[in-house]
Parts: C-alpha cells; sequence; structure tokens
C-alpha cells in the first residue's frame, strides 16, 4: 500500500504502510520475505535502503535536523522477487521546540496581560 511520512518523535519521520493486497498468488497469505525501504534526504547524501521484516509496516527514520526534508518509499519482497516501488512521500523533520522566555504580566483594567519572547528554535529548523 501507499506509505505516509509523519512526525513522531523531536528530530524522528515515521514511514508506515499497509500490507499489500495480493502477496504474490492472487491472496494475501503469500508469505512476504521482507519490505525495502528507501530513505533519503533532499540535501544530504544518497538514498540508503533498509530491509525489514515481512511483518513490519513502519520504520523509524534516523534522526535529522530540525527542517530537514526526508524521502521515503518501500516495496515489498517473496519468493519470486521484489515488487515495484510504492509512489515517494516526503516529510519535514521537527524538534521541541525551545520554551519562551521573558515572562511578564501588567495589569490593566481589570485585566491582566501576559508578555513572553518567542523560543530561538520553533521546531520547524
Amino acid at each position: 500500500g501507499g506509505v505516509t511520512l509523519a512526525p513522531s518523535a523531536s528530530g524522528v519521520l515515521t514511514a508506515r504502510w499497509t500490507r499489500p493486497r495480493d502477496t504474490g498468488d492472487a491472496t494475501s497469505v503469500w508469505v512476504l520475505s521482507r519490505y525495502e525501504v528507501e530513505v533519503g534526504n533532499l540535501t544530504g547524501p544518497p538514498p540508503s535502503i533498509s530491509a525489514l521484516t515481512g511483518t513490519t509496516t513502519f520504520y523509524a527514520l534516523p534522526i535529522s535536523p530540525a527542517g530537514d526534508r526526508l524521502t521515503a518509499r518501500t516495496r515489498a519482497v517473496n519468493a519470486a522477487g521484489a515488487s515495484e516501488w510504492s509512489p515517494m512521500v516526503e516529510g519535514r523533520v521537527l524538534v521541541v521546540p525551545g520554551a519562551p522566555f521573558g515572562l511578564g504580566v501588567t495589569r490593566r483594567h481589570r485585566a491582566l496581560t501576559v508578555v513572553f519572547e518567542l523560543p530561538g528554535q520553533t521546531g520547524y529548523g
């Protein structure tokens, strides 16, 4: 099935996919020996391929800096060979933002106003 790519922790994207309906014998009961996941960084080194067991349907991509744009695609493999690659998907790495600072409170006419400075790291790079 198609691949999705979404943040799952600070600095981590996770690729998820569904098991193919036809695993090799016109049914879904043929044993898949593995999935292959190709991961790339649009601003980094060439893509790499990881092999996962045929029962796994997710893969946490290696931790990357905030703002990096990663790509992923997958294919199923059985004893007869490998399927075509799924369409490539792209995701942007997020990290936990920094804390706001410079907190202040002012009182004016029965109202309190809280002011603060935005954090230096917003989590998006």
